[in-house]
């Protein structure tokens, strides 16, 4: 039940999904995180890197079969998968629609324009017909 890096020809389990922490382990990630924002190389890092003690990671594993798994690495996902997800109702979204007087269905292709551990910056398009 240990998670480790390996060469990618080697196969095996790969990390996806939510992770949840105890409150030990989220006191431990959360003071590696500090220490990761000193280190100018962890600047397009994700929260994930101080999850890893060398190449083994600190918390354990639960193993999931990829049938009853989905990952959802964009908006576009998450709208197709769970449209009345709570993440679907960002500030960030409402700020774009009263802008561009547009709903939240009309904003489509987000992309991630820079991946920080803390902020990330976006692209949109609207296509409003009318």
């Amino acid at each position: 039940m240990e998670l480790a890096t390996m060469p990618e020809s080697y196969g095996g389990n790969a990390m996806i999904g939510i992770c949840y922490l105890v409150k030990e382990d989220a006191d431990t990630v959360a003071e590696r995180i500090e220490k990761l924002c000193e280190n100018q190389r962890y600047d397009g890092a994700f929260w994930e890197e101080a999850l890893y003690n060398k190449d083994r990671m600190i918390v354990a594993a639960r193993v999931v079969h990829s049938a009853d798994a989905v990952e959802i690495n964009t908006y576009e996902q998450l709208r197709e998968i769970d449209s009345d997800s709570n993440q679907l109702k960002t500030d960030a979204i409402q700020v774009i629609c009263e802008a561009l007087k547009a709903t939240a269905e009309e904003i489509t292709d987000i992309t991630v324009l820079k991946k920080g551990m803390i902020n990330r910056s976006f692209l949109e398009q609207t296509s409003i017909i009318g």
